[in-house]
């Protein structure tokens, strides 16, 4: 794994140690050792994404929390999904019904995700990284 060795705020900058490889776009695969690289690729990541913290939500370059956080992840849930919401009834994407519909949704299941345990996870958690 790799370590931050330095960083900075603005201009957004991250220096962690030298990791051995190359660029996978530039060596040239086919469609089974891509799928391969991508695979393994994912299997690094778990590392990451299986670490688990005491709070969700916004982190600093360093590691700890940031303005935004919560030790609720059904609160970090409710407040994005009333973003998207929001964003797409101003958008003109979403109508009432459909935004009935999908807060039916959210309020049959939200409650699951209560006690939920918190892992470290960024926006590459997809089916390709896994």
């Amino acid at each position: 794994m790799p370590k931050v060795l330095a960083y900075r705020q603005a201009p957004s900058t991250v220096v962690i140690t030298e990791m051995p490889g190359v660029d996978a776009e530039s060596v040239g695969l086919s469609a089974a050792a891509e799928s391969r690289l991508w695979s393994e690729a994912g299997t690094w990541l778990r590392a990451f994404h299986t670490r688990t913290n005491d709070w969700i939500g916004e982190i600093n370059l360093d590691g700890t929390p940031g303005k935004r956080m919560t030790t609720d992840p059904t609160e970090l849930v409710r407040a994005g999904f009333g973003n998207r919401i929001r964003d797409g009834r101003d958008r003109g994407v979403l109508d009432e019904a459909e935004i009935r519909f999908a807060e039916t949704q959210l309020a049959a299941g939200i409650e699951s995700l209560a006690g939920a345990s918190i892992h470290s996870i960024h926006r590459d958690y997809h089916p390709r990284n896994w």
